[in-house]
């Protein structure tokens, strides 16, 4: 029996103009949001898919040049039933 399970993603993808993905603007009001990841090469595809989530923590880095963001994002519990996130092997 599980209880007080609290799960949180940490992502650093490349930063996006705010057109496209406000990351800073979905922090400041808390908005819920729905993620899917793909990891693998084909035949080896492992999808994760999350219902919903917040950002918590957002902040600039550089990797290779490039900027990305360093993202804490608190996965939401579903209230109506226990599917906060799925793995899917593909």
């Amino acid at each position: 029996f599980v209880t007080k399970r609290e799960p949180i993603l940490t992502i650093d993808p490349y930063t996006l103009k705010a057109g496209t993905f406000d990351d800073f603007g979905l922090l400041g009001d808390g908005s819920e949001i729905p993620i899917s990841i793909i990891f693998g090469t084909t035949p080896n595809l492992i999808e994760l898919s999350i219902l919903k989530a917040q950002v918590r923590a957002d902040s600039l880095a550089n990797r290779a040049g490039l900027q990305v963001s360093n993202m804490t994002l608190n996965v939401i519990r579903n209230s109506l039933d226990d599917n906060d996130y799925a793995i899917y092997f593909r």
